[in-house]
């Protein structure tokens, strides 16, 4: 995930995890996350890598502000070191680096199944169709 800027956005049924570059804006990432239907539990994990805050990168206080004024829980944490990751599970997120685990970093995640599951999996799976169009599109473009 280093340099880069790392998200994990869930609540009690989603989890996604997204890598953020500088040619991504706050605006971007909101437009799709809204397509999402988290609930008003929802948790925003904001974590910034070593180019996060300079000219030209991702910019996390932005979208840290944004998912504040949905009424999300945000937390930032950043990534430890270099060659830094991030590691989602249904009950956690880890925060390391290759360097060295002992710098993990686990933050529990909410859980409950409440939704129908099946329709979670149709919405999630429209929602991929759309980001790898998305992602298409945007291979010309330079940064």
């Amino acid at each position: 995930m280093d340099p880069c800027c790392g998200l994990v956005l869930c609540d009690e049924n989603v989890r996604m995890l997204f890598h953020l570059d500088g040619s991504a804006t706050p605006e971007d990432v909101i437009k799709i996350s809204d397509k999402i239907n988290l609930s008003s539990s929802a948790v925003a994990i904001v974590i910034p890598g070593g180019s996060c805050g300079i000219f030209g990168s991702f910019e996390y206080k932005k979208l840290e502000e944004n998912y504040r004024k949905k009424g999300y829980k945000v937390i930032e944490q950043r990534i430890p070191s270099t060659f830094g990751f991030v590691e989602l599970k249904f009950d956690r997120v880890t925060i390391g680096t290759g360097i060295n685990r002992s710098y993990d970093i686990v933050l529990p995640i909410p859980q409950k199944k409440s939704r129908n599951l099946e329709e979670s999996i149709k919405g999630l799976s429209d929602l991929k169709e759309e980001l790898l169009a998305l992602n298409f599109g945007n291979q010309g473009k330079s940064r």
